[in-house]
């Protein structure tokens, strides 16, 4: 029983759609508990437990080439393009397709996830406060598309560390066959982790300070199971049936573990001035990353090794903001960050007598961010504009090393970005009210990317990919006590596809209208309330790359080209919902 100082929740939640075009469909359970108590005004606990679980079907990319020879609709193949007949002691391949033309029960991607945190806030000194927030995330999935064509001879031997050993795929009872499979990128990840800090006041100082720990254990996989006559994988999460090699062990076409230990200490002083007109944030960070990657042989990469790499970093930070009046304000911070390289940055190494090397040693990438804004909040008005920039050093993209011949993740140079945005908005007048935002962007790669031993691609100078110029958005709406519409408007303009900017993606301006209407409260409901929303009004046919480190849609020298795939955006969508508390 709960006494009147805490209080808690449950949501429970199913969700399906159809695909927008192709066969297939979206399915969601959520649940959300949480709860909280109130010891008095400084102390306190409160909790939150999270689970998702999402069976999802793929929606086709596609390049340049295929939407004009298949049309905006085009998705994966509706039939299973089938197995030959068994033909012992003869080589009988299945048919093989495009990726364009898998079968799409073959491009299901499951996901689920748990997510437990709490916050604990405890007065410990008459001007001292304590937070404490443990958590923990567990997520299980696949990704990609599953329809493969392996052939029976090549399965890892562990013995030789050759991909010679045979498995009978197709039960004719020899291994001379290719036969279609289901094999996905599998990843399983668990990540505790906890953050304290504490706080005291001492005359015009708020001094903050206190660390976040964090172990994360990412194991990811690439198993087979079998696809029968139909074209149904054995279990499309991938976990049961799972396709063994001769020795008993698992085929996998990948199979890494990557420990990252991560850690950071912070403390900031914030300092009230002028009467509080003034406040002055001075800081300082220092995280560390610890990568503790092991490649465990599989068909891919059929040597175990192991390699541990340790990232940190010095990061200050320095803000402030000026109250000119009741309404009016500005603020300015510069402040410093790092990115650590991605685990993957360590697969598929070059390995001599057991030992695996680094082609590059990618470094963390590190950026200075300066922004500077004004900021007016009335009764009537709200508005900001802010003007930014941001300085990287050592840019993570895909790179090649002429001193090795390797092509891998690396630190390729500079990017500058710098532009502004603007917000606009009223309070309701009269039941009307409305938003408007503008943003400008400007991303300016600072090198050359050598991409060969014999070719260099001409990226300085060029705009960094999935940077649109200009952004802008504007909304109306009128509300009443019990029901509301809203129209809004959203404006991209073009950007680059490539870091050598010879693919531009057009611009798309985005229309959407949703209404809402409250019903009277009943004896079991409350705010019962029904909501229409209307996305893409105009039926507006767009895309957006799937990737931002293609380096080249064209040929340079001896550098060929690459391919840009895109997301197409979905057409007009209407929904409609019924909510309640009870």
């Amino acid at each position: 029983m709960l006494d009147e100082r805490s209080r808690m929740f449950i949501s429970v939640s199913h969700a399906q759609a159809d695909k927008w075009k192709g066969e297939g469909s979206a399915n969601r359970d959520h649940v959300d508990f949480g709860f909280r108590t109130d010891f008095d005004r400084f102390n306190s606990i409160n909790g939150t437990i999270l689970y998702n679980r999402a069976i999802n079907q793929n929606i086709s990319t596609f390049n340049l080439a295929d939407l004009a020879k298949n049309g905006y609709y085009y998705d994966y193949s509706t039939s299973f393009i089938g197995h030959v007949p068994p033909s012992p002691g003869k080589a009988g391949n299945d048919p093989t397709q495009a990726n364009a033309d898998t079968f799409y029960k073959l491009t299901q991607n499951p996901f689920q996830n748990i997510i437990a945190s709490a916050v604990g806030k405890f007065r410990v000194g008459e001007n001292t406060d304590l937070k404490i927030i443990p958590y923990f995330w567990y997520g299980f999935g696949t990704g990609g598309t599953q329809q493969r064509l392996q052939t029976e001879s090549a399965f890892l031997n562990k013995a030789t560390g050759k991909n010679t050993a045979g498995v009978d795929l197709n039960g004719d009872g020899d291994t001379l066959d290719k036969v279609i499979v289901a094999s996905s990128n599998v990843t399983r990840t668990n990540r505790p982790g906890i953050t304290a800090s504490l706080s005291h006041n001492v005359g015009n100082h708020q001094i903050l300070a206190g660390f976040w720990v964090e172990r994360a254990v990412h194991e990811q996989f690439g198993p087979m199971v079998a696809v029968d006559a139909n074209g149904n994988p054995n279990d499309i999460w991938m976990r049961e049936g799972r396709i063994l090699r001769p020795d008993g062990t698992p085929f996998e076409n990948r199979d890494w573990k990557t420990i990252s230990t991560a850690y950071q200490f912070f403390a900031q002083d914030t300092i009230s001035m002028m009467e509080d007109k003034l406040s002055v944030n001075l800081g300082l960070r220092a995280p560390t990353m610890k990568r503790d990657f092991t490649n465990y042989a599989n068909e891919s990469a059929p040597v175990t090794y192991n390699i541990k790499r340790t990232y940190s970093e010095l990061l200050p930070q320095l803000g402030a903001r000026y109250q000119i009046d009741y309404n009016n304000s500005i603020f300015a911070s510069l402040a410093r960050n790092m990115k650590a390289p991605p685990n993957f940055v360590y697969a598929s190494l070059p390995v001599t007598n057991g030992v695996a090397t680094l082609p590059i040693d990618v470094k963390a990438e590190t950026s200075y961010n300066l922004d500077v804004g004004y900021r007016l909040q009335s009764d009537k008005l709200t508005a900001q504009a802010t003007v930014y920039a941001v300085n990287f050093q050592n840019r993570q993209a895909t790179a090649y090393d002429p001193s090795t011949n390797t092509v891998s993740l690396a630190n390729v140079g500079k990017v500058k970005t710098h532009g502004f945005e603007v917000e606009l908005g009223n309070t309701p007048i009269n039941g009307w009210s409305f938003y408007s935002s503008l943003g400008y962007a400007k991303s300016e790669i600072q090198d050359n990317l050598v991409v060969s031993s014999t070719a260099t691609l001409p990226t300085a100078g060029k705009e960094m990919t999935l940077t649109p110029n200009w952004k802008a958005g504007l909304s109306a709406q009128y509300e009443t006590g019990v029901w509301y519409t809203r129209m809004t408007a959203k404006y991209t303009s073009s950007q680059q596809a490539t870091m050598t900017n010879d693919e531009l993606v057009p611009s798309y301006t985005l229309l959407g209208f949703d209404a809402g209407y409250q019903f009277p409260n009943t004896t079991y409901l409350k705010k019962p309330t029904l909501r229409l929303n209307v996305s893409n009004l105009t039926n507006e046919k767009y895309r957006n790359p799937s990737s931002f480190n293609v380096s080249n849609a064209l040929p340079y020298g001896t550098a060929a080209a690459k391919g840009v795939f895109y997301y197409l955006g979905a057409p007009r969508f209407m929904s409609v919902t019924l909510s309640a508390d009870f």
